[in-house]
């Protein structure tokens, strides 16, 4: 398996897009970057029930309107931010990647805002949500 590297500042931008949507009471249960082989890319993906009960278009809107208050994030842009619900299949894919890991005492890189997990078809950033929000309320 080859790693592919998450820069450090899409990371930090990551951060703070979900820092703002707690900010803004919009509820954030996973933030994670996903890793596609396929397009050699790294894509943002923010889980929210919002997705669920209100719907997808008035849940981006909410997202759109709190990205367009920072102004200053330079790289990532509220095209690369995706949105998805409690019952999508990639987040319970998600879910059972950080759950293998953690039964299985698979090692995973730490940063200061989350851990990297990676496996044979898989590399997931993942942020620690409960720090994320422990910042946000402060």
């Amino acid at each position: 398996m080859v790693e592919n590297i998450l820069v450090k500042e899409y990371r930090e931008e990551g951060s703070i897009i979900v820092k703002a949507l707690l900010k803004h009471s919009i509820p954030v249960e996973a933030a994670f970057w996903s890793y596609y082989g396929l397009y050699e890319r790294w894509e943002f993906y923010i889980v929210s029930s919002w997705a669920d009960k209100k719907g997808i278009n008035k849940t981006y809107g909410e997202i759109y309107d709190v990205r367009e208050e920072l102004d200053t994030l330079e790289l990532l842009s509220f095209t690369d931010i995706k949105l998805i619900g409690l019952s999508d299949s990639l987040y319970k894919q998600y879910k059972d990647v950080l759950k293998q890991h953690q039964e299985k005492g698979r090692k995973q890189r730490r940063t200061s805002s989350g851990n990297l997990y990676s496996g044979p078809d898989y590399q997931f950033y993942s942020y620690n949500i409960v720090v994320i929000k422990q910042h946000a309320l402060q």
